[in-house]
């Protein structure tokens, strides 16, 4: 005959004293003090830019190019949009990004305890329809990506037509100017197959990651030549 062991009043009296010790352990507490930035995905008016100074000194290359934008917040579809107000960072290889040239754009914006960061190369310039929703003109989901799960794409007729920035137009000038992305260009009315902001947000929100500064660290500090891409 088996016997299972007994569980007196004792062993009872165990376990909230182990979970205790477990919670006020170092690193159970290093880990709640690691929050991941929170997304905030709004459409936005740009305006201000201002580009940052990200020399970093002797023994180090900045990989990227920086930008303070300050965007008024016309629709929040998701997080803490009100947050960003006070403006948030753009850094990428190529200079001031394509939607910036535009007057209204979808944005998705990381905030953490030190800073607000725009995601890695994600954001859409979009225009006002006709039926109060937000449009970007084109396709712009992964080509890897089946039918069956891409957002429907639909015809549409702006409100007003695409506008450009009058903020940003002294950097259309510049060497790493994009241009204007196809399918948005000044004065487009109408669009035979747009992705909707709603859609955007929702099918790339888990897809967001928090685009920081990225700065290249020499292992001698008097090389100074950039890394060869």
């Amino acid at each position: 005959m088996k016997h299972s062991a007994a569980r007196g009043p004792g062993t009872w009296r165990v376990i909230p004293l182990l979970l205790a010790f477990l919670l006020s352990s170092p690193l159970a507490r290093a880990e709640q003090d690691v929050r991941a930035p929170e997304l905030a995905i709004f459409v936005g008016r740009l305006a201000e830019v201002r580009e940052l100074d990200l020399d970093c000194g002797r023994g180090c290359w900045n990989f990227d190019s920086g930008y303070r934008l300050r965007y008024s917040v016309l629709e929040a579809l998701s997080g803490d949009a009100g947050s960003h107000q006070g403006g948030f960072d753009f850094f990428g290889h190529y200079g001031l990004p394509s939607f910036a040239h535009y007057d209204t754009a979808l944005l998705f914006v990381f905030k953490d305890d030190k800073t607000s960061v725009m995601a890695r190369y994600l954001a859409f310039p979009v225009t006002r329809t006709k039926d109060g929703a937000w449009a970007f003109c084109g396709d712009p989901y992964p080509e890897d990506v089946s039918r069956s799960n891409r957002p429907s794409l639909h015809r549409v007729e702006f409100e007003a037509p695409v506008a450009a920035s009058g903020v940003t137009s002294g950097y259309r000038g510049d060497a790493w100017w994009p241009g204007w992305s196809k399918g948005m260009k000044q004065g487009q009315k109408r669009c035979r197959k747009a992705a909707l902001a709603q859609d955007l947000a929702a099918y790339f929100q888990s897809r967001a990651e928090p685009g920081y500064n990225r700065v290249f660290l020499f292992a001698d500090p008097e090389e100074q030549d950039p890394p060869h891409e």
